[in-house]
């Protein structure tokens, strides 16, 4: 398993929006863009982009694992399909969100369940990362308007794993 070092992105797609995404709602190309505009940060190849979407805390508040499991299937803000042009066009190296899947769900077109999955890993072997807590790095961001950090994430080592907790911590 290899570990993930180099430049982060923080995209706060959330403050972009008004400070609260509808559930469901699918981020754009255009939402990623115009708030990187707002942010005045531009991504390289090579970038670790994260998505502040604000639907992690809500998962880790609960602590019935009844209740976790029914979060994890709750729709909530994610990219969609739309987004993987954008990852191509900018070959970006991994993205992560503070939701559960990276992606919208449930998905707009119900036959194509996780497809985001597949055309990351498998079709541009860009790295995904969910559930992260995003909550005091976009505050920090925002904060001194620096949206750009080195952020190292080591995995958990798992012999034989294709997939592993990460350990993640950005520096700015």
């Amino acid at each position: 398993m290899t570990s993930l070092a180099g430049r982060g992105i923080l995209i706060d797609v959330l403050s972009h929006k008004g400070g609260e995404l509808p559930v469901g709602y699918e981020i754009t190309r255009a939402d990623i863009e115009s708030a990187l505009k707002a942010q005045k940060t531009s991504v390289k190849e090579g970038d670790i982009v994260l998505l502040h979407t604000d639907v992690v805390p809500g998962y880790y508040e609960l602590s019935d694992p009844i209740e976790r499991a029914s979060y994890v299937i709750e729709p909530q803000a994610g990219i969609g399909m739309d987004v993987e042009g954008w990852i191509a066009d900018h070959r970006i190296a991994a993205m992560a969100a503070d939701n559960i899947a990276l992606e919208v769900l449930p998905n707009p077109d119900s036959a194509k369940t996780l497809e985001i999955h597949g055309a990351l890993l498998r079709d541009l072997g860009v790295y995904m990362g969910e559930i992260w807590r995003l909550e005091e790095l976009a505050a920090d961001c925002r904060e001194d308007g620096h949206y750009e950090f080195f952020l190292a994430a080591q995995p958990l080592n798992v012999p034989g794993a294709v997939d592993a907790p990460l350990n993640p911590i950005a520096i700015k």
